[in-house]
């Protein structure tokens, strides 16, 4: 069975939680916005930041990063 994309709402904290240890990337869309793709090793999954001054918008949680590109502005 496929598994399926999880729908969050948008959620600003300051610090990336300490449960995204895996491996990361950060991308910078034409824009000029940065984003950040952590990964959380345990649950197999991968969540899409908004770097902003004040901290991270949390935009959402896919289990493969790829699905993320729809998302970002490019």
């Amino acid at each position: 069975m496929a598994r399926t994309a999880k729908k969050t709402e948008s959620k600003i904290v300051k610090t990336i939680p300490s449960s995204e240890t895996g491996t990361g990337v950060s991308c910078l869309a034409k824009s000029g916005d940065r984003y950040l793709i952590t990964q959380n090793p345990l649950k197999e999954q991968f969540t899409l930041w908004k770097c902003l001054e004040d901290g991270f918008e949390k935009i959402g949680i896919k289990d493969n990063p790829r699905d993320f590109e729809e998302i970002i502005p490019w």
